[in-house]
């Protein structure tokens, strides 16, 4: 199982939350198991080395630390993932995670911000686990059908209707209710 984490690496991700869930499950859940982080240190590279620390520290030598991607890399690596997980605790839009949908990557993300906004009712929303909790959320959400099947089918819906949007239309709208 792959699991994904695309972001800049920054404390405000709370990627250190991912590395001890995928402490857990890797453990407790599937040995044959990798957390890959992809992302730009530039911003905070005393965290991106604290990070390797963490998990140098818990014996995960399958945690792959893969710096910046370009466009066709990142599309690798989605088409790779088992599992789309951002464990921010606090978020913009969070485009990954659209494209995690896009890519049919099942996705899991703390419920923060414009997180729920850009899921728009799809994927998983959690706060408040446990790191054991979420490493289980996160076997569930890989290994059990029942789980995933409606988790991709929630993301399908929802990339149909960012897909039928027009932008155009929303923002002549928004500009009219303006008055401009």
């Amino acid at each position: 199982a792959n699991i994904l984490f695309v972001g800049r690496l920054a404390p405000n991700k709370r990627i250190e939350d991912l590395i001890l869930a995928f402490h857990w499950y890797h453990r407790a859940v599937n040995p044959q198991s990798r957390l890959i982080v992809t992302g730009s240190e530039r911003s905070c590279p005393r965290y991106a080395a604290m990070l390797r620390l963490l998990a140098h520290a818990l014996g995960l030598a399958n945690v792959c630390f893969e710096g910046f991607a370009s466009p066709g890399g990142l599309t690798a690596l989605y088409a790779r993932a088992s599992l789309f997980v951002s464990p921010s605790a606090h978020e913009g839009y969070c485009l990954p995670l659209i494209e995690a949908m896009a890519a049919d990557v099942p996705v899991i993300a703390r419920r923060t911000g414009g997180m729920p906004e850009a899921l728009g009712g799809a994927g998983i929303l959690y706060e408040g686990l446990s790191h054991a909790q979420l490493g289980e959320l996160m076997g569930e959400a890989i290994g059990n059908p029942a789980v995933r099947g409606p988790i991709l089918a929630s993301q399908a819906a929802r990339m149909a209707a960012i897909r039928a949007r027009r932008p155009e239309e929303e923002l002549r709208t928004l500009l009219a209710e303006l008055g401009a």
